[in-house]
């Protein structure tokens, strides 16, 4: 991966120099990129009266008012190599931002994460996470220092076919490098039917239920050095953490036990449900995970949002 070109910053309503801001100007710096600001302001009913009066209508003066405050944000700014873009739009936030990633071809979405670092996440970031194409970083730091411990979680051997470990993989060892950070890789592994051998419903011995556990984790540790052999990273680049449980279970317990700043993750299409592009996984670990979250959708992922 060579970075990103065309960043979106999305305000979300917060019209201040966040840390998530500063991470985006950030990137934009490294990498030579194009940032736009974006705010969406809630669509008003119009009022007669004060459109007579100022000959301009409600919405119209709310827009103005957050193009201004988001121009008086990047008056400061270092000059980029691009100049920073400001677009306001009106209407439902994250369907109107998704309509600009679409329009904009833009390769990366950041924004705060609306109720901060304590948590859980709002509708319109679940929105997003499901729906945006691009990748989407949801920022939860509370000061913009760069990422000591970014941990990716994967799933190597899914069963829908897609690419999401691969981008995953790629994105956070990106990041990892652009930050200087410790690079994790988590892997959860069960074996299918294990609880009922223990239980004796099927007839197995010890050692016959030990030898599957083997062959299962073994296909796991092959699944994940040819993942990191197709991304020419190494057992000492990388900091593998390949554990027995439920997924959701592995990745909360190793993001808290190792402070992870940042996790990334693809999300798991449903084939033929459109919108609903996470799986119960995905969706309970951006939702109890009190870090940062970059979510990567598979190759070909179409929005159900609908252009304008």
């Amino acid at each position: 991966m060579n970075g990103f070109t065309n960043i979106l910053y999305f305000a979300d309503g917060e019209l201040s120099m966040t840390p998530a801001l500063q991470r985006a100007i950030r990137l934009a710096y490294h990498n030579q990129a194009t940032l736009t600001l974006m705010d969406v302001a809630d669509r008003l009913s119009p009022n007669g009266s004060l459109k007579n009066r100022l000959k301009l209508d409600i919405n119209e003066i709310v827009q103005r008012f957050h193009q201004q405050s988001l121009s008086d944000l990047i008056s400061g700014v270092s000059q980029l190599k691009h100049p920073i873009g400001v677009k306001v739009a009106s209407g439902w936030g994250f369907i109107e931002v998704i309509r600009e990633v679409m329009r904009g071809s833009y390769d990366l979405l950041i924004k705060s994460a609306r109720y901060g670092c304590h948590q859980g996440l709002s509708s319109s970031d679940m929105h997003l996470l499901r729906k945006c194409p691009c990748p989407v970083w949801i920022d939860r730091a509370e000061a913009a220092t760069p990422y000591r411990r970014i941990l990716v979680a994967v799933d190597p051997n899914s069963e829908h076919q897609d690419d999401c470990a691969d981008r995953a993989l790629e994105l956070g060892s990106w990041v990892a490098g652009d930050d200087g950070s410790r690079l994790v890789l988590v892997h959860a592994w069960e074996l299918p039917g294990e609880s009922m051998m223990r239980s004796g419903l099927l007839e197995f011995e010890n050692h016959q239920l030990e030898s599957l556990l083997a062959e299962a984790r073994l296909k796991q540790e092959l699944a994940i050095h040819g993942l990191l052999e197709r991304h020419q990273l190494t057992p000492a680049e990388v900091d593998v953490q390949l554990r027995k449980g439920p997924p959701a279970e592995v990745i909360h317990d190793v993001s808290e036990e190792l402070s992870a700043d940042l996790v990334v993750m693809g999300t798991v299409g449903r084939t033929g449900i459109p919108g609903f592009i996470i799986g119960n996984t995905a969706e309970d670990v951006l939702q109890s995970s009190g870090c940062s979250v970059l979510a990567v959708k598979p190759s070909g992922f179409v929005s159900p949002v609908e252009p304008e």
